[in-house]
């Protein structure tokens, strides 16, 4: 795990709206759908709600934004975050760190193409030279922090409709592990480490649910994994919904003049893309 989700699960320790409609869809194959959306300049838009809970203090996330493709799946992804911090969480850290929390709690953006991250946002403004607005990422994750089932990964929804409990009307549910995760998602792993594991070698278990639209395209994915950290239970929940499928998306970086790279600027400014989970 990453900074965000020690420090609250230290901490802690010591001190969505109606599915859509169900379809007919037997037939669809969902990862071959999502395969065919692989077109240059075509993409999708997600908005997701993520919540992190460890003994009763919780933390959540709201991300809105698209993804963009390309002949072989994600190409860039541009989306918006907003972090929230419990006060008594926040009470409990330094004051550097708090302040930086707190700054996260404003909306932030951040801009990915190919590795490559941009981050804007009041997390950096203070810390930038005249003229600057973006931090520049390098080997960043396209999918937004958080995100436990990344099914814009066709071997990943290969692997939730393999571990699949049912499939009627167009809802699919079923569970995996998270070392399974782990083994075929780069966002999972790069995200949860590449075991899907605490150190002591406990496996935790992700539960989801699919909707489908008629052409076998995911309308919407719950999920909820319950995973042992730090000698604790660490339970992370998301709902993301999809629209706009094959819609024309163009996503660029930001302009030269504008951008500064991480390595050039000081400890106060966040050593990777921040997020509920880095």
């Amino acid at each position: 795990m990453k900074r965000v989700v020690v420090a609250f699960v230290l901490v802690v320790g010591s001190v969505v709206g109606a599915a859509p409609s169900a379809q007919a869809v037997r037939e669809a194959d969902p990862v071959q759908a999502l395969k065919e959306q692989y077109v240059k300049g075509r993409g999708v838009r997600v908005v997701t709600a993520i919540k992190m809970s460890a003994q009763h203090q919780v933390l959540s996330s709201r991300q809105a934004g698209v993804f963009q493709f390309d002949g072989r799946g994600q190409a860039a992804s541009d989306f918006t975050e907003r972090v929230r911090f419990p006060e008594d969480f926040l009470d409990s850290l330094p004051k550097e760190t708090r302040d930086t929390y707190r700054s996260e709690r404003l909306p932030m953006r951040l801009i990915k193409v190919l590795r490559t991250g941009y981050l804007s946002g009041a997390v950096v403004a203070d810390d930038l030279p005249k003229g600057k607005s973006w931090v520049r990422y390098r080997w960043t994750d396209l999918s937004p922090s958080g995100t436990l089932l990344d099914i814009m990964d066709a071997a990943t929804l290969r692997t939730l409709m393999d571990h699949a409990t049912s499939r009627r009307g167009g809802v699919v549910k079923g569970s995996v592990t998270t070392s399974r995760l782990a083994s075929v998602s780069p966002s999972f792993s790069e995200q949860f480490g590449p075991a899907g594991t605490s150190r002591d070698g406990r496996d935790g278990k992700v539960t989801y649910t699919l909707w489908l639209d008629s052409r076998g395209l995911v309308e919407r994915l719950a999920a909820r994994a319950a995973m042992p950290f730090a000698g604790k239970t660490l339970t992370i929940s998301m709902d993301s919904r999809f629209s706009r499928w094959g819609g024309k998306v163009s996503i660029s970086a930001p302009p030269k003049e504008k951008v500064i790279g991480r390595e050039k600027l000081g400890k106060s400014v966040p050593v990777e893309p921040p997020g509920l989970l880095d």
